[in-house]
């Protein structure tokens, strides 16, 4: 397919190593190309695993949060977020710390992140006392 434009949609069928190729032509004479290579990554990184510290902490007890995940194809992000009852969502590396000043259900959500922006989530229920 020629285009003749400055842009171009580059469908790709499947995740992986793809190929991009390109020519320049004048005249109908080929006069240069070249190919390069494109890794495409389409999918999220595996669910991310959470370790507590204490699902059922005492008002003001430190709470240590501990993140895991992977990704096969572009690798992981250097950072996770947290989500603490749906409230601000907070970059930290693969761990986090932190008290609660009341009693009652705290669901906190982690998101794993890869290279190619995917993303996914999972969440845990704490019950502070």
């Amino acid at each position: 397919e020629i285009i003749k434009d400055e842009r171009a949609l580059m469908p790709f069928a499947n995740d992986g190593l793809q190929y991009f190729n390109i020519a320049q032509y004048q005249d109908d004479n080929l006069i240069n190309s070249a190919s390069y290579p494109l890794k495409v990554d389409t999918l999220p990184p595996v669910v991310p695993t959470i370790n507590i510290s204490n699902l059922q902490p005492r008002i003001g007890e430190m709470v240590r949060f501990e993140f895991n995940s992977s990704d096969s194809m572009s690798g992981l992000a250097d950072y996770f977020t947290i989500k603490i009852n749906g409230g601000l969502e907070l970059f930290v590396k693969d761990s986090y710390q932190t008290s609660f000043i009341r009693k009652g259900r705290v669901v906190a959500t982690v998101t794993a992140y890869d290279i190619a922006g995917n993303s996914s989530e999972s969440s845990v229920i704490i019950n502070v006392q």
